[in-house]
């Protein structure tokens, strides 16, 4: 489903509530952490998600994004920020702006960036963290490249590209478009054909 960064996923209290459990070094700290990946992972592919039009696979960006959220969730104090999920997509945009810049440098990716859950907070720690004003240059360059594929596509395709920066599966996307998945995948397939002309065209 679509993320708003306003609403948290569960009442205020509850997410401060696993937050805080999640930075502590209470015998469940570690679930209450997996338990707040599992409720911000639809705010990590709604921002992630452009990446794919940009030619990343979907690993790649989706783990680069859960970094960035996992050391939102083990660095905030709401005495700084209000709102949770707003301090997240910082942190989330942070982490992928790094990524595009390593893959702009056409170096690779290093394994050990690509940490399941139980990764240490030191790896998780970048002294070249890209500043606001580079966060927003890559959210309108993202933005530049979805208005350019939106002038490729056919109703459908515009239908399901929203639904897919939005944050929603392929079986969500089916119910909510009324069409079967099959047709969604075949969708998503000419959109990612489209984009990488347009890209391979500049």
């Amino acid at each position: 489903m679509a993320f708003d960064d306003r609403e948290e996923p569960g009442l205020p209290a509850e997410v401060d509530k696993l937050i805080e459990r999640a930075q502590s070094s209470h015998p469940e700290a570690a679930e209450a952490e997996t338990e707040l990946v599992r409720r911000y992972l639809p705010l990590v592919r709604s921002l992630a998600r452009p990446l794919y039009l940009a030619g990343w696979e979907s690993e790649d960006f989706l783990q680069e994004g859960t970094l960035g959220l996992i050391k939102a969730i083990r660095t905030y104090d709401r005495g700084r920020s209000p709102y949770f999920g707003a301090y997240a997509r910082t942190c989330v945009y942070r982490k992928l702006c790094q990524a595009v810049e390593r893959n702009n440098r056409k170096k690779d990716v290093p394994e050990e960036e690509l940490l399941s859950l139980e990764d240490s907070p030191e790896a998780l720690s970048d002294p070249t963290e890209p500043s606001i004003d580079e966060i927003v240059i890559y959210r309108d360059e993202m933005e530049r490249l979805v208005e350019k594929i939106r002038k490729e596509l056919s109703p459908l395709e515009n239908r399901v590209l929203t639904s897919y920066l939005e944050g929603f599966s392929f079986d969500e996307m089916a119910v909510r478009l009324r069409v079967e998945k099959r047709a969604i995948q075949n969708a998503m397939y000419r959109i990612r054909s489209k984009s990488e002309k347009i890209r391979l065209a500049k």
